[in-house]
């Protein structure tokens, strides 16, 4: 009688590599997500900072052409007032009449500009990005250093992690469709219109809006659908018979010795 060679029912081959795999990958995408949001917490806190770097750079530059401007005007009433014909006075007043009906280029108020921008629902949404990236990545780590040693615990931890991170996504999208996108195109609208350097009428003011809104959506889609990616593979590949066997293995192992010490 030949001898069958299919498994018990229930019964899974440990495959130790889908783990382990996971628990690596999870490692570095966690780190380099925690890094990121590290440096937009910074930028975070230092934009005041460096919007009051910005406005005194646009001063500086305003004061500089204005002094260039006075220099050259300076130099045209001593060149008039040193000229010897009533031709070569009249050539120079043309000149100085000229300088002097020129518009002075008026540089943005970045400190106007950026207030235009903020806003107490974007600062909420944004710490709240940040604030559950965080979270979630610290833990995303945790379990891929677990998985690396075939922990049950953190196989569970890794789906925990990976379903709160689709959740996490979804739900953000939302918030920015509904709410943060009409918000920063009224206040786009608003910035364009208000920048005097550019003259910008309001109809190319709100077209401009529409575009940068319409940008934006493409790109707040693009980034959540590929967010997702690796926590659906996620939860693909610890949901797979032999993950769950081999951290079951390990973690019973390890129990059993931890009783027979």
């Amino acid at each position: 009688m030949a001898m069958s060679n299919a498994l018990p029912p229930g019964y899974a081959v440990p495959n130790t590599s889908l783990p382990k795999t996971t628990g690596t990958l999870n490692i570095i995408f966690g780190s380099l997500t925690l890094i990121f949001v590290a440096l937009q917490i910074g930028m975070t806190l230092l934009a005041p900072m460096l919007v009051d770097l910005a406005q005194n750079t646009v001063q500086n530059a305003q004061a500089s052409a204005e002094a260039s401007r006075k220099r050259q005007l300076d130099g045209l009433k001593a060149d008039e007032a040193a000229a010897k014909t009533e031709q070569e006075k009249a050539q120079i007043r043309g000149q100085i009449k000229a300088i002097e009906a020129r518009p002075q280029p008026a540089g943005p108020d970045i400190k106007a500009l950026m207030g235009k921008m903020d806003s107490p629902i974007i600062r909420a949404y944004s710490w709240t990005d940040m604030g559950t990236a965080l979270i979630l990545n610290v833990l995303m780590l945790a379990s891929g250093i677990g998985l690396l040693r075939l922990k049950e615990r953190a196989r569970r931890l890794a789906l925990w992690v990976a379903g709160l991170k689709i959740a996490r996504l979804a739900v953000l999208l939302v918030i920015q469709m509904v709410f943060i996108l009409p918000a920063s195109t009224k206040m786009q609208q608003d910035m364009f219109a208000s920048m005097g350097a550019s003259g910008a009428p309001n109809a190319q003011a709100e077209m401009t809006a529409k575009m940068s809104a319409a940008a934006g959506v493409a790109m707040t889609v693009i980034i959540s659908v590929l967010a997702m990616v690796w926590p659906i593979i996620m939860i693909i590949l610890l949901t797979r018979p032999g993950s769950r066997a081999a951290c079951l293995a390990a973690s019973n192992r390890r129990s059993v010795e931890g009783d027979a010490l």
